[in-house]
């Protein structure tokens, strides 16, 4: 991995808030417009274990914006919770722009291992 073009995506791409109000957040993530290949491969899987944390009612992610519009039980969950796991998922989703497989079989084992990472995140 090419420490400098990690650290470059980190920052290009760090998750912003928009807008917010209880129960729904919406957050830009710029990387998502500047590196749309990656981010249509892993995006199903970043919003659906998304979806699953505690209290997230809906998620859905516009791949030409790079918005994020995350619903919320506020009595559940709350916006920094919730920002603090899209940040921790988009240092994993960096760390793999950074390094890409060449091989579809090698892609095939990123995006396991990049969803095994997501699901672990606290």
């Amino acid at each position: 991995m090419n420490p400098l073009m990690n650290i470059a995506v980190l920052l290009a791409g760090k998750p912003k808030i928009v807008h917010s109000i209880a129960g729904r957040l919406r957050v830009n993530i710029s990387g998502v417009r500047q590196f749309p290949d990656y981010a249509k491969k892993y995006a199903d899987t970043f919003t659906a274990i998304l979806e699953r944390r505690a209290g997230i009612t809906s998620v859905s992610l516009c791949l030409i914006t790079g918005n994020l519009l995350v619903v919320y039980d506020a009595k559940k969950t709350d916006e920094k919770s919730i920002m603090n796991w899209i940040a921790a998922a988009w240092k994993i989703f960096a760390a793999a722009i950074a390094s890409p497989s060449a091989a579809e079989e090698e892609e095939a084992a990123t995006v396991d291992a990049i969803r095994k990472k997501l699901e672990k995140l606290k």
